[in-house]
């Protein structure tokens, strides 16, 4: 296919921007959220999804940011799968360490844990500054946002500003097997849904130095914009949802290296078809990324999140 994004650096004319995220994470990660006992899937993650992923974004010129697991990186196969995606210059950022369940109920202790050692690995692998933190299931708190500030990073991609988030919960808590998974603060349902800067408390614009991005709603009805709907609803319902936000001066589209995970890939189970992307099949879901980001690459100037922070020509222009 012919390339067709636009993710080469500056300004354009009109000012629109769209970040493309990865939460990425081994398959093993898939297993425990679904309460399922883990199969052999070493590698596969890192490997032929790692490959999918990287031909789809190549093909439209589009740069990602990946929210990656510390844990995951303990495995050397990992890490240099990883660097393919750095090679090609995309961005990492943070997914704590261990990808805990209920991220918001650990000890201040704990919670510092998962993001220092999580960050200590992540900078190892990158040799550079990792600026950037997402919240297992956007289970985000003020007590993180304080540590984050703490520790330096530039911005949080965590808050999920939907109306929708009780309905949202309860779909967590029946895949996980009935345990709390998380979507944050209830506040955060009211929280801006354009970019801001944090303000105390952290769903409220303000003026501290972290930015804030959140998670992508259709205006008025804050409807969520992201991939596991079109996985559930089919490829029209993302171009439905992509019309309506044409006017937005930045979108975010969040999906997940389980997303091209393969029904014959090793490690592939039944029991995972009880994830939404799973019940369709690979070259079902292959095309429909492919349709997704060719299609946010066309109308939107593609940036990671780090270019959006990094540049004041892109935060005035979406603040």
């Amino acid at each position: 296919m012919r390339p067709e994004g636009n993710g080469n650096g500056g300004e354009p004319a009109d000012g629109r921007y769209a970040c493309v995220a990865l939460d990425y994470e081994d398959i093993k990660h898939l297993y425990r959220t679904l309460n399922l006992r883990p199969q052999d899937a070493r590698g596969i993650a890192y490997g032929i999804v790692a490959d999918r992923f990287l031909e789809i974004l190549d093909r439209h010129r589009v740069k990602a940011t990946l929210f990656v697991i510390g844990e995951d990186l303990l495995d050397e196969g990992n890490r240099q799968g990883l660097k393919r995606f750095l090679a090609a210059g995309h961005e990492v950022a943070n997914h704590t360490m261990t990808h805990p369940f209920g991220m918001r109920r650990l000890s201040h202790d704990e919670k510092v844990r998962e993001i220092v050692d999580a960050q200590k690995i992540l900078e190892d692998v990158t040799s550079q500054p990792v600026i950037g933190y997402k919240a297992p299931a956007h289970d985000i708190d003020g007590d993180v946002i304080d540590i984050l500030e703490e520790q330096g990073f530039l911005y949080d991609a965590s808050v999920y500003p939907s109306f929708f988030n009780p309905v949202l919960n309860v779909c967590y808590r029946v895949a996980g097997g009935g345990r709390p998974l998380g979507l944050g603060e209830w506040q955060c349902s009211f929280a801006p849904t354009r970019p801001y800067r944090l303000g105390s408390p952290f769903w409220r614009r303000g003026t501290r130095g972290m930015v804030e991005f959140p998670i992508s709603q259709l205006p008025g009805i804050r409807f969520p914009f992201y991939a596991t709907v079109m996985f559930v609803a089919g490829v029209q319902s993302f171009r439905l949802a992509l019309s309506c936000m044409r006017r937005s001066r930045f979108v975010t589209y969040v999906f997940h290296s389980f997303d091209l995970y393969g029904e014959n890939d090793r490690g592939f189970s039944p029991a995972l078809r009880s994830y939404p992307a799973m019940r369709r099949t690979l070259t079902e879901r292959l095309e429909m990324v492919d349709q997704a980001i060719g299609a946010l690459a066309r109308q939107f100037h593609t940036v990671t999140y780090r270019q959006a922070v990094s540049d004041p020509a892109i935060l005035n222009a979406i603040f």
